[in-house]
């Protein structure tokens, strides 16, 4: 993190990085009404979006196939295993 401010800085756009990457987040997260259906609603327009074009069948598809591989492939994704499955 340190030598991305450093180097937003150096170009003297530090300010504009923040708010892009940072004040936007947080104005968003504690402006957003509470409710699990109020969540979820961007999600489901969002898919309902990508379904329409075809793009959310394929990465789907995708999503799977690795599932899929992660499970039959545990030797070869031994180390990175716990790194995906974890939060």
């Amino acid at each position: 993190m340190v030598p991305v401010a450093i180097y937003f800085s150096i170009h003297g756009v530090l300010f504009q990085f923040w708010n892009e990457a940072f004040y936007y987040n947080f104005f968003y997260v504690s402006s957003s009404t509470s409710g699990l259906i109020n969540r979820l609603a961007p999600l489901i327009y969002g898919i309902q979006q990508l379904t329409s074009t075809g793009l959310f069948q394929i990465s789907m598809i995708g999503y799977v196939l690795a599932i899929i591989l992660i499970i039959y492939k545990k030797d070869t994704f031994g180390k990175w295993l716990t790194l995906l499955l974890t939060d």
